[in-house]
């Protein structure tokens, strides 16, 4: 058994949940999601970190059409390690290890685990699933209720020659940490990435500009004449919201997992996804493996 210990918020679970299918595939074994986390409140510095612990963000893989259950008490129990096994754990190497934890940057070949295993870490990198990439994608895919009720939105953006745009703000802005280590893209970011695309594109672009601040988009980023503006400002629509992304079909993504996911559940063969070439703001994180190699950095 594959025991994922699930945290963060969508596009976190995302890739987590990714890394750990892959692995559960590999292995030929079973993959089991514990949500023990979104039943704590968890706090970064004074601040509560975002609103992990509300149900919303415990359930919100159930969105997709996705495999793996809940696990019980029970299962967790009967994996989990005491205090002496815990020590002996950090004696063996990694890959041999009960509890493996990512050292995020590191050469860890996630495949060379065994079952049973508890994974915990952000994986935040397509290499850690890139072999069962179609096994991603089928887990991935929207439930019919999210489908039928963006469908007029849907049928604007499939009839357009469509880029879809994510500003994230928020907490990258009103947070202190998140500011520090992320923080918001400059404009000259969107500017640079739009004339890259109009280059690329023989046909006029119609720009869905996807934010959680969109009213902000609209009074500052006067780029985009051709474009609609998509209200984020619930988390309820977060998931709707990536749907309609990632029928776009190109992408400027931001700094933020949500929108690295939305681009790579875009089909399209054809499609030019921009990220930004710096990803954190200020902090020592190692970002190589994080863009895929076919996505152009700006």
């Amino acid at each position: 058994m594959i025991l994922l210990y699930l945290k963060g918020g969508i596009g976190n679970q995302m890739f987590q949940y990714a890394a750990a299918k892959a692995l559960a595939t590999h292995l030929s074994t079973t993959l089991k999601i514990d949500k023990s986390y979104y039943d704590e409140k968890h706090y970064e510095g004074d601040e509560l970190t975002r609103y992990f612990n509300i149900p919303y963000f415990r359930d919100i893989l159930h969105f997709f059409n996705i495999t793996a259950p809940d696990a019980t008490q029970a299962e967790i129990n009967s994996i989990q390690l005491n205090t002496f096994q815990k020590i002996i754990d950090k004696l063996r190497p990694w890959h041999r290890r009960r509890k493996f934890i990512e050292i995020p940057g590191s050469d860890q070949d996630l495949f060379q685990l065994k079952s049973p295993v508890i994974l915990k870490g952000h994986f935040q990198s397509e290499k850690f699933f890139a072999p069962y990439a179609e096994i991603i994608q089928s887990e991935f895919q929207f439930r019919k209720s999210i489908i039928d009720r963006n469908k007029k939105f849907a049928e604007l953006i499939k009839s357009s020659n469509s880029v879809s745009i994510h500003i994230r703000r928020g907490d990258y802005v009103s947070h202190d940490r998140a500011n520090q280590v992320l923080g918001a893209l400059r404009e000259d970011y969107y500017s640079n990435a739009k004339a890259y695309i109009e280059n690329k594109l023989d046909r006029t672009v119609t720009y869905f500009v996807f934010s959680d601040e969109p009213q902000w988009a609209k009074e500052n980023l006067q780029l985009f004449s051709n474009a609609y503006f998509i209200d984020n400002s619930s988390a309820e629509t977060d998931v709707d919201e990536m749907y309609l992304m990632s029928l776009c079909s190109n992408q400027i993504i931001a700094n933020s997992s949500f929108s690295w996911w939305a681009a790579w559940l875009n089909p399209n063969p054809d499609k030019i996804v921009i990220a930004p070439k710096k990803w954190f703001n200020n902090a020592p994180y190692d970002t190589r493996d994080l863009i895929p190699d076919s996505w152009i950095k700006i």
